[in-house]
C-alpha cells in the first residue's frame, strides 16, 4: 500500500524548499481523488507503525525471540527503527509549520539521549554549535 500510494504521490511532489508546500496544495485541491490518496498514505503509515510495535509485543509475550530465532529478534528492532525514521522523514515532506517544528522536537528530543558529550563523536559538538 505505501509503495503504490508512494509512486502516485512521488508523481505531483516537487521535492524543492520553494515548491513543497505548493505541490502538497496543489495535489489536495487539483489533483482528482489526491486528498483521498494522500490520507491513505498517511494513515497507512501509521497503521504499519502501530503493527510493527504490536507484532514486536506479540514476539516478546510468547518468549518467540528465544533460540534458534536470536538473530530474527536483532533483526526486529532494526527494522522498527527504520519504519520510525521513514515515518519521521516522510513527516517533513510537506515543509509546512507543523512539519517543520515536529522535526524540529523530534532532533532534539535525539540530540537530548546523550549522556554526556564525551560519548558523542567530534562532528556531533561541532554540528551542535
Amino acid at each position: 500500500m505505501q509503495i503504490l500510494t508512494g509512486l502516485l504521490l512521488s508523481m505531483h511532489y516537487i521535492p524543492s524548499e520553494a515548491e513543497a508546500y505548493l505541490s502538497i496544495q496543489r495535489l489536495q485541491q487539483t489533483v482528482p481523488l489526491g486528498g483521498l490518496l494522500r490520507s491513505i498514505h498517511h494513515w497507512a503509515a501509521n497503521l504499519m507503525v502501530v503493527m510493527v510495535l504490536l507484532h514486536m509485543l506479540r514476539v516478546f509475550i510468547t518468549g518467540a525471540y528465544k533460540n534458534p530465532r536470536e538473530l530474527n529478534w536483532v533483526a526486529g528492532p532494526l527494522l522498527f527503527a527504520m519504519t520510525l525514521a521513514f515515518g519521521f522523514t516522510g513527516y517533513l515532506l510537506p515543509w509546512d509549520q507543523k512539519a517543520y517544528w515536529a522535526t524540529v522536537v523530534g532532533t532534539n528530543m535525539l540530540g537530548s539521549c546523550r549522556s554526556s558529550d564525551r560519548s558523542s563523536p567530534p562532528w556531533y559538538a561541532e554540528a551542535r554549535m
